[in-house]
């Protein structure tokens, strides 16, 4: 199942990127800084390793499943070829 290795978010409105499963393969990593909760959908405001900011956006239950919480440091991808 695909889903359950790479998700894809959004940093910002210009870049897509993908928060990966554990032990994937990956570009950097962020700490997660907030999570907001809607209906069906999480917005992650993460902090990346070059001090950028970024915000992922994840279904509820995606988030659900990899256990995220503030403070959490996650593998995520920064270009949309890492995810193929």
């Amino acid at each position: 199942m695909q889903s359950a290795y790479k998700r894809r978010a959004t940093v910002s409105t210009r870049t897509a990127v993908g928060i990966a499963s554990h032990g994937c393969r990956h570009d950097t990593e962020g700490i997660i800084r907030e999570i907001a909760r809607s209906e069906d959908q999480v917005e992650i405001d993460l902090l990346l390793a070059d001090g950028t900011h970024a915000t992922a956006r994840l279904d509820a239950l995606e988030c659900t499943w990899l256990e995220l919480r503030v403070g959490d440091i996650v593998p995520v991808h920064t270009s949309l070829a890492s995810l193929r």
